[in-house]
């Protein structure tokens, strides 16, 4: 006799198996998804995952960004669609090669949208992920963090850049953009000095994850205006190494 599975049931009988459970078809489907996409649009080691908020101006970042990755030889990874080395002007939509029986399998498991997303990077080698007005991509950031894949932390705002005075001894000031080189978070200046910070003061980056970019895999820079993403994130992918050399520097605090 064949039972239904009962989501529900799972949570009240073993609470903690619930978070395994979704972990375990999220694997599975990822996995399953992987293969389409390397044969549809390249290899894992090839895709970088472009994150942030879908507003009017954010998918415009994001489309801008895209075609950077794209520019690099690098395939860009969107939730919408990708971006390919040759075909770098248009963007591949995403049913194109992300099944649909993904959709189908968290619907039928009840998979909330917020461990979906945390796997979702899984699909990438690294990424790029805009941090202003922090939505979904906060969960993919968390799920950068948790498997971990290097991510560049971006927000824009015209203040960045314009004066030193007061400035965190952990921003480093680029010709480009600023820099966050706090190296763990319990070494962040702001909550007990309140210094002067783009990530607190500009665009202020939720605290859950503005410190999961506070290691030596994953960089956070601010800049003054997008017109400067193409320098940034062309350095970032073109770059051996996830931190600019002067990080040494920074690794006790000042």
């Amino acid at each position: 006799m064949q039972y239904p599975l009962d989501i529900e049931r799972i949570r009240d009988v073993l609470p903690e198996s619930y978070e395994r459970f979704w972990d375990t078809v999220m694997s599975l489907t990822t996995f399953a998804v992987d293969l389409q996409m390397e044969k549809a649009i390249g290899p894992k080691k090839n895709r970088v995952g472009v994150f942030g908020p879908y507003t009017p101006e954010g998918r415009g970042m994001l489309d801008v960004i895209g075609k950077v990755v794209c520019k690099n030889n690098y395939v860009a990874v969107t939730g919408y669609g990708a971006y390919i080395p040759n075909k770098c002007n248009e963007c591949v939509p995403s049913k194109e090669y992300f099944p649909p029986v993904v959709d189908d399998v968290v619907m039928k498991f009840k998979i909330p949208d917020y461990v979906r997303f945390q796997h979702f990077p899984r699909l990438v080698s690294k990424a790029v992920n805009v941090l202003e007005s922090v939505r979904t991509q906060g969960n993919e950031a968390e799920g950068c963090f948790r498997f971990g894949i290097p991510m560049l932390g971006i927000i824009i705002d015209s203040r960045v850049g314009k004066s030193d005075k007061g400035l965190c001894n952990y921003i480093m000031d680029y010709t480009a953009y600023e820099e966050c080189m706090c190296p763990e978070k319990e070494l962040c200046l702001y909550r007990d000095l309140k210094p002067k910070c783009p990530f607190y003061d500009f665009v202020n980056v939720p605290w859950a994850i503005k410190q999961l970019f506070m290691t030596k895999l994953n960089r956070l820079v601010a800049l003054d205006e997008s017109s400067k993403l193409d320098v940034v994130v062309t350095e970032y992918m073109t770059s051996k190494m996830t931190k600019p050399l002067s990080w040494e520097k920074w690794t006790s605090q000042p």
